[in-house]
């Protein structure tokens, strides 16, 4: 998902709206592979707004920080997220409304600002409810909070179609679906390269055959 004009920067006094909605069973979480707006000080200029749901009253809470609220705001870079994963978003219903919206005060149109989103259609599991996951869980690192000590995080299921895509679709710097991937690859070059060698050796044969078949028709 793309900003408007990417991958050129945006332009002021823009509002566009993207709605997803998967199986009534599964979430959506949604990370950034760019992000790049207006300050946090200025988060007014430029934004994206992350509707959780079926609610559409602009009263509900706001969540500038992180999930499990009716809604979500980002600014800034990609940059002043890492380390504390507040920018990759796991809704609670099936479906989400993303807004993006640019005033008039726009910001220097000489750098690249702009936005460019992945999401994904995941499982949430938990170990009393289901503990098997039918395609790809993800697995988290250890998570420590202060205020309470280690937190639980719950398990999410990727399609296993998303394991080894070059992109990570597990969230909050969880790698482990692009782990272990180096096997696979090297597993399809021998696949690939045995093919080919398979194919040259099936020629060489089919070749070899109709030279000699050719060679005795001529001292016949």
């Amino acid at each position: 998902m793309n900003g408007s004009g990417w991958p050129q920067s945006f332009s002021a006094n823009t509002s566009c709206e993207w709605l997803i909605r998967v199986q009534s069973n599964q979430l959506i979480l949604i990370q950034p592979l760019y992000v790049h707006m207006a300050t946090m000080e200025e988060c007014d200029r430029s934004h994206l707004l992350f509707v959780d749901g079926y609610k559409f009253d602009t009263s509900f809470n706001v969540n500038h920080n992180n999930n499990n609220a009716d809604m979500a705001r980002f600014c800034g870079s990609s940059v002043s997220y890492q380390g504390d994963n507040q920018i990759a978003y796991l809704s609670t219903s099936n479906r989400i409304l993303i807004k993006f919206h640019t005033n008039k005060r726009f910001v220097d149109p000489d750098d690249r600002f702009g936005f460019k989103l992945s999401w994904t259609a995941v499982d949430s599991i938990s170990e009393e409810d289901s503990p098997s996951c039918p395609s790809f869980p993800c697995q988290y690192p250890v998570c420590v909070e202060y205020s309470q000590g280690a937190c639980s995080k719950s398990t999410l299921c990727i399609n296993g179609s998303l394991v080894c895509d070059g992109h990570s679709d597990c969230p909050f710097s969880d790698f482990s679906d692009e782990r272990g991937c180096a096997w696979r690859e090297m597993a399809t070059l021998s696949v690939v390269s045995s093919s080919v060698l398979s194919l040259i050796l099936i020629i060489f044969i089919c070749t070899e055959r109709h030279r000699r078949t050719r060679a005795a028709r001529l001292m016949a």
